[in-house]
């Protein structure tokens, strides 16, 4: 049996796309996985690579910088000696490291093995994406052209969490083959509630990275206008915050409410952003609630009106904003979006069919069928 070394990077071992494409691939392959450990204990067995990143306890700022950069590395490099040294057939990158972001490409390549590259983002934007305008696009500039590049002609199958990221790729001519469009489907259906059953709530599942002052105007005027809002992952004073859930329990608190809010602040130039297909608006589908989906959100936003599964607002536009959703939730509407999602919300669910797929096609990529 053919053996892949994944390398999950930052990901803990539990993280949803992760822990989805390891037991899709067992079935075929003996998969090893490097994921980020919580303690500091030593995990690297024929299963699991389990690596710790130590912090940074310095009191002074250019110490702990200073520190953190070491303590980084150190982390790199555990993952760099695997994939020199280690016994595998296929690398299966889920993440880049900050330190080698081309070289595990290489020397996996240098070695004869096949590398699958799953892109969760826009790494040329996401690589050090702390960085300020206009060091950030002189950093996406080169990163384009003397990295990523690369990193896909690299690649012997990629994939791609959105078509508009792939559309992009391909519009800035850096790379020509197939990507793979493998998006965040959810992992759990809730059984199709009646519009009577729904609660007058908005949910919003939001995380505590997320900078959000554009949205609460629009929340504030949800809630003044009889909707009760909820918050699910993060805290916004004012507003019931239902804290970090388990995956079941937040998609039964998803499809009591009758919507689901996506929309947070970002720079639209960020295509990372503008194409997100992020597991909440997979998640929210197929908890059987409509999703309101900020304009600014392209990808997005194309499924909902090719779908009909909720609509797109303009967060910006707070009255006309409020006038959709009340518009929606008239009995005639509303039932009419809850019939779009119990017919389309299949494709937005993760099932054997998909895995089988999404198997058979890195099988084929990697030219391996004569192999299995």
């Amino acid at each position: 049996m053919k053996k892949i070394f994944m390398i999950g990077y930052m990901h803990p071992k539990n993280d949803k796309r992760v822990e989805r494409s390891v037991k899709a691939l067992e079935k075929e392959f003996e998969v090893k996985l490097q994921y980020l450990q919580k303690n500091d204990v030593l995990i690297n067995d024929g299963q699991n690579m389990g690596v710790y990143l130590q912090r940074s306890d310095k009191k002074n700022i250019l110490s702990r910088k200073t520190d953190s950069f070491f303590l980084l590395r150190k982390f790199d490099r555990k993952i760099l000696e695997e994939v020199t040294t280690g016994e595998y057939d296929i690398l299966y990158i889920h993440g880049i490291s900050i330190f080698y972001p081309l070289k595990l490409f290489r020397i996996a390549k240098k070695r004869g093995k096949k590398v699958v590259f799953d892109m969760h983002e826009y790494y040329p934007q996401d690589y050090l994406s702390y960085l300020k305008k206009p060091f950030s696009k002189i950093k996406e500039y080169l990163y384009e052209k003397m990295i990523f590049k690369k990193q896909l002609k690299l690649s012997d199958m990629v994939i791609s969490v959105s078509k508009g990221i792939s559309q992009h790729i391909y519009s800035k001519n850096l790379y020509e083959q197939k990507i793979y469009y493998l998006p965040n489907y959810a992992s759990y259906c809730i059984p199709s509630k009646d519009a009577r059953k729904k609660e007058k709530s908005i949910c919003f599942v939001g995380g505590t990275s997320r900078s959000i002052k554009t949205v609460l105007p629009l929340l504030k005027a949800l809630s003044e206008n009889g909707f009760s809002v909820k918050i699910i992952g993060t805290h916004i004073e004012g507003f019931e915050s239902l804290g970090f859930l388990a995956y079941q329990q937040m998609m039964e608190k998803l499809s009591e409410s009758m919507f689901s809010l996506i929309a947070y602040d970002f720079d639209p130039t960020m295509i990372e952003y503008a194409h997100s297909m992020p597991n909440k608006f997979f998640d929210s589908i197929c908890a059987g609630t409509p999703v309101m989906v900020d304009k600014r959100f392209k990808s997005m936003a194309s499924e909902v009106n090719k779908y009909g599964v909720g609509h797109v607002i303009d967060i910006h536009n707070v009255s006309q904003s409020i006038n959709v959703f009340m518009r929606s939730s008239q009995k005639r509407e509303y039932e009419r979006i809850l019939n779009h999602i119990a017919v389309y919300r299949d494709d937005f669910f993760w099932n054997s069919e998909k895995e089988e797929r999404f198997r058979n096609e890195l099988i084929k990529q990697l030219n391996m069928e004569e192999k299995r």
